[in-house]
């Protein structure tokens, strides 16, 4: 009797694939809310790419475009950018995105901008963050700067070591007219009165979800469950090469935590990484007898 040793190669090719649902969202939030802390959460976790239309802007005057020179000009003499500059200058950044995910921060900020927008490129969600007046008010009147370096201190969360004294120089510290009480308490009017009619909006159109609370640390779990329903769950693609064609038919319909179990029955002989794909050469050893 004579016993053979067959090798049997299977090559798996186990390919990510992007969320097949795309999610367009605006967040919005009064000056001092936390939606920067916000914004930078969400996309860490829901790979969004994030659209600051203040960057935007800076960007589109600083390629020399169309609307980009419009809105220079117009800033140049002290005046407002008009709203249909605003909306073209966005929707040329949003249509470079037609098969991605964003989250939009800044835009719209008034309505005639938000009815512009909903018609070219609407948004899945609006997120809104209702931070009480109170709590904003106490977190920006706390903030002292270091003018010469910029540095911000705050006198609840991160005070100086010495108070009205910056830890590193030794210098005077300074409240920037921004965060004194009157100028704050008149911003955060200014936003209520300006932002309700694009609340409604958003309210009638069936998108609004609002997040109610005093610190970013509170609101974020709220936030991460309620997007995490309108995305779907990174799926895995597995190819399969078999090389002979006598080896077994397997399902492979498994996710990559399964892997690990499937794995065990063969020997790794090789493991290929590469930025999107992971590849996997396994031998199975069999015997046949004559």
């Amino acid at each position: 009797m004579r016993v053979w040793l067959i090798y049997s190669i299977l090559i798996v090719t186990i390919q990510p694939t992007m969320i097949s649902k795309t999610l367009r969202t605006i967040i919005m939030g009064p000056p001092g809310s936390g939606k920067g802390t916000i914004s930078s959460r969400i996309v860490k976790d829901f790979k969004l790419r994030h659209l600051s239309s203040g960057d935007l802007l800076r960007s589109q005057v600083h390629s020399k475009t169309k609307e980009g020179l419009q809105a220079k000009a117009f800033m140049e003499s002290g005046q407002l950018v008009p709203d249909n500059v605003m909306v073209q200058l966005i929707l040329n950044e949003l249509q470079k995105l037609k098969h991605e995910s964003w989250l939009l921060d800044g835009f719209p900020r008034t309505l005639p901008q938000a009815e512009a927008l909903h018609s070219k490129e609407p948004a899945d969600v609006v997120l809104n963050l209702n931070v009480p007046f109170e709590i904003i008010m106490g977190r920006l009147t706390s903030r002292w700067t270091h003018a010469p370096s910029g540095r911000i201190y705050n006198t609840d969360f991160n005070p100086p070591k010495v108070p009205g004294i910056d830890d590193v120089t030794g210098e005077e510290l300074i409240q920037r007219e921004d965060d004194k009480p009157e100028t704050v308490r008149k911003r955060l009017e200014t936003y209520q009165q300006h932002t309700e009619p694009l609340l409604n909006y958003y309210r009638n159109l069936g998108i609004l979800e609002e997040f109610t609370g005093k610190y970013s640390n509170e609101i974020w779990p709220h936030v991460h469950k309620f997007l995490s329903t309108k995305t779907e769950p990174l799926q895995y693609t597995v190819y399969k090469n078999e090389m002979p064609n006598f080896v077994e038919d397997l399902d492979l319909g498994f996710h990559a935590y399964a892997c690990r179990c499937f794995f065990t029955i063969y020997k790794t002989s090789q493991l290929l990484n590469t930025d999107d794909c992971w590849v996997f050469v396994l031998e199975r050893q069999s015997y046949k007898s004559y």
